[in-house]
This record gives C-alpha cells, structure tokens and sequence, in this order.
C-alpha cells in the first residue's frame, strides 16, 4: 500500500518506519492521510480510523493502566436527562442517598491525547415539599442535555477534514519527541560511565549509546537506526570514557545521515581510532580512517574546500620520531574527506593551498630556531603550498646537527623490515630529508643507490628510448657514468639553495645530450663534463 501524508506521498513499507514517523511527529492520530492500493484509493481520513495505523498508534504510545475508581474519577460526568427524583417526607436532605455519577465512559480506557471537557456535577433538587421541584427537575434535565451535545461535539472535533484543522493551528499539538534531541553538526562525548539504553535522535537518526566489556576495558559501542528501520552497529577501541560522536552531512549529500566514532586505545602519544558511518548504495558501510595521535578531532569537521562537503583537518603521523623526539617533532596538515563511500586524502589539492600557508606560518619561527622536527614539517607545507625551494633554503640554514638516528632508505619495496642489504643510510639531515619527503609523496623522489653499484643505469632501460639511451643502455661504461651523473645530481638537490634553477640546468643538460649523434665518445664527454660541474671537481 501507498501513503500520502499532508499531500506528500510518503513510504511507510514497515512497522519500524511508521514507529519512526510517529516518533518523529510526522504521523498523528488526527493527520489526514490517503491510503492507496494498486492505485486505487482505499481510505481518507484521520490516522487513527485506518485499523492499521490505529494498531501501530496503541503499540507506540501505550494508554497507561487506571482502576475502574481512576476511570470514573478522571472522565467528564454526564448527568442523564431523566426528572430527578423526590425524597420521602420522612428523610432530611442530608439523610439522602447519593446516587453515584454516570460516566459516558466506565470501565473504558481514556486516549490522553484527546481533549477533554470536564463537567462538574449537577446540583440535585431540594426534597422539600416545594412548588419548585419540578422546575428544578426539568431545568436539570435540560442542562444536562445541553452539556451533553457540547461533550460530544467537542470529542467529534478531532474528526473534522484536515483542512479545517489546519485553519485553526491551536488545535494542533506538535508531537513530543520520544528521546533527547541533539544538534547536528557538534561532537559528543560519551558519558563519564557506562549506561545501557541512552538514546538520542540527531538529524535523521536514533543514536543509542552503550558499553562492552573488552580486554579490560568498558569499549563505548554505538548504534544507529535510520528512518528506514536499518540499524547499524559500531564498537570503539579502548576506554569508554573517552569516546566522542557527532552526526553531520559528510558527503554533501544534503542530509545529517553520516555518524562520526571516535575512540581512544590509550598508551603513550596514542592512538585515537575514527570511524564514520555512512550510507552508500542503500546500505550502511564503516569508513576506517585510521588511528591518530594526538586528542582526536578538534571539533566537527568543516567546509575548508569551499564546496558542499566538509573536511577532516589532520597530520601527518609518519613525521612524528623521524627527524626528533615526540616533543620536538611537528607535522604537516593532511586534509581527508568522505566521498564516494570511502575516505580520500585530498591534500594535494589547489583548494586547500592555504591551510598549508597557515602552517607553514605556525612552524617557521621553530624551524629559524633550529629544530629539525619543525623544519621537516615546515619544507613538507611548503611543498604543498607550491613554494618548496625558498622553504629548502630556510632549512639549510636553520638545520643542526644531531645525534637522532636518522630515516634510512630500502632499495627494495617491502612492507616489512627492510633486509640489513638494501637498507641505505644517509649521511646528512639534507640527504636525508630529501629522500623522506619523496618517499611521501611531498617532491620528486630522490635517487638512491646501495654501496655496491648494480650495473644499471638511473633510469628503466625497457620500452622505446630512442638511439642515445639505447647506446647508454647497452654500453657498460657509459651506465656507469649515468649513475654517478644521479648520484652527484641527487647530492648536489639536497644542498642546494635554488632547486628550481638547479632543475632548470639539468632539464637542459637530459634535452642536449639527447639530441646528439649515438657516439659513444661524444656521449662520454658529456657525462663527464655534467659530473664535473655537479661536484665541483
């Protein structure tokens, strides 16, 4: 079947979504609805006269157990319309039997939400012999008739065409919500200690908030349900205590139906865990992004990039320990956004150009001082910003030497430790700082080559190279003097106060010996005289 609700048809295709709609006060019992089936329309009127919905109405707000005295107490009297009676001569007024009053409604259950009249009790005739009597009688009769017809148009009221109801909005009641409402677009923070059963709508869903118990640890566990009936379930890392949530649009959907997890695993300088819930193809997904250090979140993420999504401002946890210690080392901002169901780092994009400024400004005063934690972080922001090669310079001039162990490289890509025979160690901070950064994503990679040279030149020698690559590639000398033209250009980047015009150079070196004759001999010259101006010798 079909529902229209205020002219807007609506899909109310289970129990769980008419309880939500009721819940939520789309759904009233005197809201006009239009039922239809096969196209047909089967019933208009209030909800409550659909035997369906008036089934749903009594399971999600149950009338409340009364005696029969309560009934009788709390109903409006109505006072039958027959003469009164006469006292005997011989009892006193005060001597007579009170009749108990009639309630239109014994022994039935009262709807709170419909509206009440109370009557008060009609006073009875004197039983004196009075010409009076029957007058009082029959005026009494008469009231009570009146009093009668008002009740019942009164009570026949909720029942008039929606439209009329409409013209007279004091007698619609907005429905209460049925749990705590929440803001959208805010962090929460759990509780101080675990409850069971705290639910919470917020935007578009139910939020209930509980706890397990996990390797020592009451972990905060969280679940949603949607105006769909779905519900979806997420379980944090560590103490319960230190969970957050928040509801929000993240994809830029247009809808506060995405739930941000935050959890904390504890342990030194870590780790906070976070999750977003999100909707993508009609079911429910759990986007992991990541474990970082820190506090976690430093609020609802927000519109950085100037479209209709938001960002998640973060740092780059890979800088921490590589250049310092904990408390010397600083890091780059990472911005990450939810998009297409799944987490995308965007840092790289022009848009966020100026949250790297903003950092580079923050960490330009640390780096002039000499810490080599805050020049990493600085030349990183830098790079993103566009404006590398002036930042490198500032490093060269602000670095120290230390003793920190310094990141080394591994000439073969593992996930794991790298072998004792393909770990590269560097012998600078600039060196060093070069290949990390490549590494990362942050410059071009650097080249690097173990102590013992592999016979190959510094470039792939498969695919169409042309006739002076193929001779260097075929000619054992000349691929030695390709590596050592690497290794001194390689050397000579990372000290360099102008990368941009040392790049310059050597794009016109590669473009000049490419476009020479496959001579063996003028080819060996030019690498030769290349090494020489790179190294200074």
């Amino acid at each position: 079947m079909g529902f229209r609700i205020d002219g807007q048809t609506v899909v109310l295709s289970s129990d769980d979504s008419v309880r939500h709609a009721m819940l939520r006060g789309d759904l009233r019992r005197d809201t006009r609805v239009f039922v239809e089936d096969d196209d047909r329309e089967v019933f208009v009127g209030p909800a409550e006269d659909f035997g369906w919905l008036k089934a749903r109405f009594e399971e999600v707000f149950p009338a409340p157990v009364v005696t029969e005295a309560e009934v009788v107490e709390e109903q409006p009297e109505v006072v039958a319309p027959a003469p009164a009676p006469v006292a005997s001569e011989d009892k006193s007024p005060a001597e007579e039997p009170v009749q108990p009053p009639v309630s239109a409604a014994a022994g039935q259950t009262p709807q709170p939400a419909e509206p009440q009249l109370n009557v008060a009790p009609v006073a009875r005739a004197s039983t004196g012999k009075s010409s009076t009597g029957p007058v009082l009688a029959l005026l009494g009769a008469f009231v009570g008739i009146v009093v009668f017809v008002f009740w019942m148009v009164d009570n026949n009221r909720s029942y008039e065409p929606y439209e009329a109801v409409q013209s007279e909005p004091a007698a619609v009641a907005e429905a209460e919500p049925a749990y705590p409402v929440l803001e959208t677009g805010r962090m929460y923070s759990f509780p101080q200690t675990p409850e069971a059963g705290r639910v919470f709508q917020v935007g578009d869903l139910l939020v209930e908030l509980s706890s397990a118990y996990t390797d020592g640890y009451e972990s905060p566990v969280l679940k949603l349900t949607d105006p769909e009936g779905q519900v979806f379930a997420l379980t944090g890392d560590g103490q319960f205590e230190h969970a957050e949530f928040g509801v929000g649009d993240l994809d830029g959907g247009g809808r506060a139906d995405d739930l941000i997890f935050t959890s904390f695993s504890g342990g030194a300088h870590c780790c906070y865990a976070i999750s977003v819930a999100t909707k993508h193809n009609g079911q429910w997904r759990n986007v992991d992004f990541g474990m970082w250090d820190g506090a976690g979140l430093d609020g609802f993420p927000t519109n950085l990039g100037g479209d209709a999504a938001p960002e998640f401002r973060a740092y780059d946890n890979s800088f921490l320990y590589a250049f310092a210690s904990y408390a010397e080392s600083a890091a780059p901002v990472q911005i990450l956004k939810l998009r297409g169901g799944q987490m995308v780092d965007v840092s790289t994009d022009r848009a966020y150009r100026q949250e790297h400024v903003n950092r580079m400004a923050q960490l330009e005063p640390s780096c002039r001082n000499g810490q080599n934690g805050a020049c990493a972080a600085y030349v990183a922001s830098a790079a993103r910003a566009g404006s590398m090669s002036p930042a490198w310079a500032v490093m060269l001039q602000s670095y120290t030497n230390t003793d920190w162990i310094l990141p080394t490289a591994c000439l073969i890509p593992t996930n794991d430790a790298c072998p004792a025979s393909m770990e590269v160690a560097f012998e600078t901070y600039p060196e060093a700082l070069q290949y990390f950064l490549g590494e990362r994503e942050y410059a071009s990679q650097a080249y690097v080559s173990g102590k013992q040279w592999n016979g190959k030149p510094s470039f792939d020698c498969t695919g169409n190279l042309g006739e002076v690559l193929g001779l260097v590639c075929d000619t054992p000398y000349l691929r030695m003097l390709d590596h050592q033209l690497a290794q001194a250009y390689t050397k000579a980047m990372a000290f360099s106060r102008d990368r941009i015009a040392l790049q310059r150079t050597q794009q016109e070196w590669i473009a000049l010996r490419n476009s020479q004759p496959a001579d063996l001999d003028t080819i060996s010259y030019l690498y030769q005289a290349r090494i020489s101006q790179l190294t200074g010798n």
